[in-house]
């Protein structure tokens, strides 16, 4: 995954659905879902698939993609507060473990 100087604060509700997106992604990073900068957002979501089988996983991806090919439509506020929603359903699914931020499924 590319490493990226810390962005300013999103302006655009494109840019809140980007950083939403990040954020999933260095998640299922830190998870062990390897990413490097070829990787697409297809790639990321079926290598997702070894943590979780979601359609929220889906549906963030989706969003992303309008959000990072549609520069001249920005989302609504519906699809950024969506698009939060799907991202905290993603993460309701794992539980901290520990306090260094590992997760596990709240089955194990």
């Amino acid at each position: 995954m590319r490493k990226k100087s810390r962005r300013k604060a999103a302006h655009t509700n494109n840019d809140r659905v980007r950083d939403i997106y990040r954020e999933y992604l260095l998640f299922i990073q830190k998870q062990g879902v390897f990413i490097s900068d070829e990787t697409t957002s297809e790639e990321a979501l079926i290598a997702s698939k070894q943590l979780f089988d979601s359609d929220e996983a889906d549906a963030l991806r989706s969003l992303y993609i309008r959000a990072r090919y549609n520069d001249e439509n920005q989302l609504s506020n519906d699809e950024v507060r969506r698009a939060k929603e799907l991202w905290n359903a993603i993460r309701k699914e794992y539980e901290v473990e520990r306090g260094d931020g590992s997760l596990v499924p709240p089955s194990a």
